[in-house]
């Protein structure tokens, strides 16, 4: 387990009455010694508790007595409810003397609707960081705000502890049903079957195919819960590792925390794959002068856009985020465009004659290990090596060894002919490694002030 230490501090709202203030700044000098910025404020903390990624409530004879603080954690609680329980994160910490605690039993805090005071809830007192209870409680309080990155047969060893970081539930708030594996197939690949070991299979007429593969999943968690995730796999074979993807709950996406989680991947990389040369993944492909096309309309009538030219601004703003963490695109050096690549279809079981329906055309990116500028010589054989990797080594090696459908070694015999078109295409082009599009489009782009999350 890693701790992450995000590029900006995360917030802290300190919910306490003017009485327990001299607790609630042991607490608040806490928590800025320990990397977090401290807001508290009175009737006119609304935006402080909106914006704050946690909101600790102090608990004490005054504090259930005050409706000022029982409106506080209604906002708290309400903000809570539309973010789906990932900001703010409520903690109670407890006064050393209360009323309660000679009478042996701990009341429910009253919770009141901000603006207009009336009851909505009483919220159920919480001990885990009750210092009088657990002495350690103020350690491990920080321990459970610290974003940690946690990953699979390093620190998650089987299925059960996986699924309780609760990853795969922000894992299909990124992905629509279509374009999302079953958890219980991930969970196998990264602890069971992709695990550095060479693994082969026999096609009739083919002979004894291997390969070598290592999955890992990636969860970045704050107070025991997922958000952010990754998940990549190294082929041995390339020494080069596929990015299947990366992400980061919107909640938390403020303070360059997303590029932190990248990197600190990264370092756990180096650590795991000391052979590895690059990172490599795909993007989906767009229309660069229908995107600009758009841009230049939304200048004088930003409400005219539909869901479809969203989705494709949405593609260049990945293709820009994962260029700001050092990935290049493979273009034709003539062009400037960036090279198509085709992928067979990933799923064989359907009957072959609508397997050429489900491929897809995708970008290839490429980021060196060390993060470098790439150099112009041998790019043509990386954009090969980085093909092969993906669509053979990692795709159709691994459908066609757990596939049980009819058609296997047809599916292997179009999926490498597929691959070869691809690379067929690119002979004697000159190839090099650049970033695409140009700046200027995302200043246009930002000055449109369009909250569109990728």
């Amino acid at each position: 387990m890693r701790i992450v230490e995000p590029a900006s501090k995360h917030s802290v709202f300190v919910a306490h009455c003017n009485e327990d203030r001299h607790e609630a700044e042991q607490y608040q000098s806490l928590f800025v010694a320990s990397g977090f910025s401290v807001t508290s404020g009175n009737e006119d903390s609304k935006s402080e508790i909106e914006n704050a990624h946690f909101f600790v409530l102090f608990v004490s004879d005054k504090s259930l007595a005050s409706d000022r603080i029982q409106r506080q954690i209604g906002l708290a609680c309400a903000r809570q409810r539309g973010t789906e329980g990932y900001r703010p994160i409520v903690i109670q910490v407890f006064a050393r003397e209360a009323h309660w605690r000679r009478l042996g039993t701990a009341p429910a805090f009253p919770v009141r609707d901000f603006d207009s005071g009336e009851l909505s809830d009483l919220l159920a007192l919480d001990p885990a960081f009750d210092e009088l209870v657990y002495p350690a409680a103020r350690s491990a309080l920080i321990a459970f705000m610290r974003p940690t990155l946690l990953v699979t047969r390093c620190d998650i060893w089987n299925a059960e502890t996986l699924n309780e970081t609760e990853v795969f539930k922000l894992y299909a708030e990124f992905f629509p049903p279509k374009e999302r594996d079953d958890p219980e197939d991930i969970a196998q690949w990264v602890l069971s079957t992709d695990v550095g070991t060479v693994r082969s299979f026999d096609l009739s007429g083919g002979g004894e195919i291997s390969y070598q593969l290592d999955s890992r999943y990636f969860v970045l968690n704050v107070a025991r819960r997922a958000i952010g995730l990754g998940f990549v796999t190294h082929d041995y074979r390339a020494r080069l590792t596929y990015v299947n993807y990366v992400g980061l709950q919107r909640c938390w996406r403020e303070g360059q925390l997303a590029r932190t989680l990248f990197q600190e991947i990264v370092a756990v990389l180096a650590d795991l794959f000391r052979d590895g040369e690059a990172l490599i993944l795909e993007v989906e492909p767009f229309d660069i002068d229908a995107v600009n096309a758009t841009i230049e309309r939304l200048k004088t009538n930003p409400e005219a856009v539909s869901q479809a030219e969203l989705d494709e601004i949405r593609k260049i703003l990945r293709i820009g985020f994962y260029q700001k963490l050092d990935f290049f695109l493979f273009v034709d050096a003539a062009t400037g465009r960036p090279l198509p690549c085709r992928s067979p279809c990933v799923d064989p079981s359907n009957d072959p004659e609508s397997w050429a329906c489900e491929e897809a055309d995708y970008w290839i990116m490429w980021r060196a290990r060390s993060g470098d500028a790439p150099c112009s010589s041998g790019v043509a054989a990386d954009w090969r090596r980085a093909i092969h990797c993906i669509y053979v080594e990692i795709l159709l090696k691994s459908v066609v060894e757990r596939g049980a459908f009819p058609a296997r070694e047809h599916y292997w015999e179009y999926g490498n002919r597929i691959v070869e078109r691809t690379i067929a295409r690119t002979q004697g082009t000159t190839i090099e490694l650049r970033q695409f599009p140009d700046r200027s489009w995302y200043d246009r782009w930002r000055a449109l002030d369009i909250d569109l999350p990728i």
